[in-house]
């Protein structure tokens, strides 16, 4: 009899950013890169007349990886682009998606976005949008931390950026 395939992981090869959540105390996370495409119309998420969605999946942990953290929130990662003058923070996030519930392709365990809990050594997975003007150049594009200090700010280069072909339900953003 054969077994039952398990679902497959999103695969993280992008660079790792540390940041830090200071949301009554520090809360340490890490992010790593799985993709960042672009679209104009996402599911549940009207994008404004002349602007492009540039939606990045990240992979997600606490930071140190053995302890519990607070999951970060839309305003803790920005995209920076040419001409951007007030990146300060993505528009929006989707809930988040323990490893766990990916592999039994479930998504029941979803933390909040917003100061939800990240279990120590457990990954999660969510989406972070942006908008910006159409036509916008992303060839210099980064996907950078954010923080009150601006020591503590760390910044990757976005890579490529595609356009969306992949099917997104309206429960992948809400």
């Amino acid at each position: 009899m054969a077994s039952p395939s398990r679902p497959s992981l999103p695969v993280a090869s992008g660079p790792v950013l540390h940041g830090i959540m200071h949301t009554a105390g520090d809360y340490g996370f890490q992010a790593q890169l799985i993709s960042a495409n672009t679209s104009t119309a996402l599911p549940g998420v009207p994008v404004p007349v002349g602007k492009t969605a540039v939606l990045i999946r990240v992979k997600l942990g606490s930071d140190p990886a053995d302890r519990t953290s607070i999951v970060p929130n839309h305003q803790s990662l920005a995209i920076k682009f040419p001409g951007c003058n007030n990146c300060m923070w993505t528009e929006n996030a989707s809930p988040n998606v323990p490893e766990s519930d990916l592999l039994e392709g479930t998504k029941s365990g979803r933390t909040p976005e917003a100061l939800g809990k990240m279990e120590a050594n457990m990954p999660y997975y969510k989406y972070f949008w942006q908008f910006v003007p159409e036509g916008t150049d992303l060839t210099t594009a980064q996907w950078c931390t954010t923080s009150p200090l601006p020591a503590e700010v760390k910044c990757a280069p976005l890579g490529q950026v595609t356009p969306l072909t992949a099917h997104l339900a309206a429960d992948d953003l809400n």
